[in-house]
């Protein structure tokens, strides 16, 4: 706390007007000083840079205070609230830790020591413990932070759930399309049918054994077989597509792409796929498998296109993206893999069929565990 001492008014003498007026100023300890006019104008704030620093300074001086009213400024640890470094006070009225306070006072061997702030003479007799609560200061600006962080989060959560529910509805959404894809299919398929059964012919498979062999024959089905009921056909071959270690293959229908397991056997017996763009042959890609793969046993593209699901000796069941050439999904299989397939009818739906003869279905939107096993 500053004291301001100041004259009483006197008539103004031209010796005044060269020489500022001084005024004392209490320390608060028994030490006064003078300041002059120039100093008691920036004390007062004259201008606007001079309120900034003050400010800043009035912060910075309240932000030491608060750290200093929280530790022993000895040591500068948190007091305890038992202990030997129980909050104790000197008669001055600092407070220390008890065991700090004590040898500071007895490093002086018999002689009245000081504080260590105001330098107050004491003794080891004068120091009091103290037995006070915590005390919590509520500070208005961190509580508004805190709510507005709350606030942010409750925004989030909620924005969230929405996109959650929307998640559901488009996953509802692609359901109901396969549904209806697979109905067109079925009805194309059964027109088809329907067609050639109008032409005189039956597809092949849909004969009973009474049609093809008559009543006398109907027991022997590997001789005999009518030609004259058989649907004819023919094959032409289009193109040509010569691939060294080719295994196994599938087709992309919709983008007229072909998938290809390889093994490149000058590479170390390195297993790897091949993209063949159907459309343009000459433009074709070599996609790297990981180590851990190993053989590639069975593999399949998805009704819907874009993926392809693989089965391998390296005890992985893998979905790689037509797009980006990479492996997006792995699952860890308890035995080696020998065939794999999607569901027709949910392309979410996919299988695993294993060495050991177990049959695992996965969920690749929900789960990385299988979701049944059978053997």
């Amino acid at each position: 706390m500053f004291r301001m001492f100041t004259r009483p008014p006197q008539p103004p003498q031209p010796s005044d007007a060269a020489t500022p007026t001084p005024m004392q100023i209490d320390g608060g300890e028994g030490h006064d000083r003078q300041i002059t006019g120039e100093e008691a104008s920036e004390e007062q704030g004259y201008g606007e840079k001079g309120k900034e620093e003050k400010e800043k300074k009035k912060k910075k001086e309240l932000g030491e205070s608060n750290l200093d009213g929280l530790c022993c400024s000895i040591c500068m640890e948190p007091w305890a609230s038992h202990g030997d470094h129980q909050a104790s006070c000197l008669p001055c009225g600092h407070v220390y830790g008890m065991s700090c306070i004590i040898k500071w006072i007895q490093q002086c061997h018999g002689y009245p020591a000081k504080c260590p702030q105001c330098n107050a003479k004491c003794i080891s007799k004068d120091v009091r413990k103290l037995f006070a609560s915590p005390v919590v200061v509520h500070d208005e600006g961190l509580q508004k932070k805190i709510e507005s962080l709350q606030t942010e989060i409750r925004s989030l959560k909620n924005e969230r759930a929405g996109l959650l529910d929307v998640q559901d509805k488009l996953l509802d959404v692609q359901d109901n399309l396969l549904n209806e894809l697979h109905q067109v299919k079925k009805k194309q398929a059964d027109l088809e049918n329907a067609t050639l059964g109008g032409m005189g012919s039956k597809p092949l498979g849909f004969f009973s054994s009474k049609e093809s062999w008559g009543e006398n024959n109907r027991h022997h089905i590997d001789s005999n077989i009518s030609k004259q009921e058989i649907l004819p056909c023919s094959f032409v071959l289009q193109q040509e597509l010569a691939v060294e270690g080719a295994t196994l293959f599938d087709m992309d229908a919709s983008y007229q792409i072909l998938i290809l397991a390889r093994r490149i056997s000058g590479m170390g017996g390195t297993h790897m796929l091949n993209k063949i763009n159907l459309i343009c042959p000459h433009e074709n890609e070599d996609i790297q498998l990981p180590k851990r793969i190993r053989a590639i046993k069975d593999l399949r593209v998805s009704p819907c296109g874009r993926l392809t699901l693989l089965a391998s000796l390296g005890k992985k069941l893998s979905i790689l993206s037509h797009g980006s050439n990479e492996l997006v999904i792995n699952y860890d299989l308890p035995d080696p893999a020998w065939s794999c397939s999607w569901d027709s009818n949910n392309p979410s739906y996919i299988y695993a069929g294993l060495q050991n003869g177990m049959l695992l279905t996965f969920d690749m939107r929900r789960t990385r565990n299988p979701l049944q096993c059978m053997v």
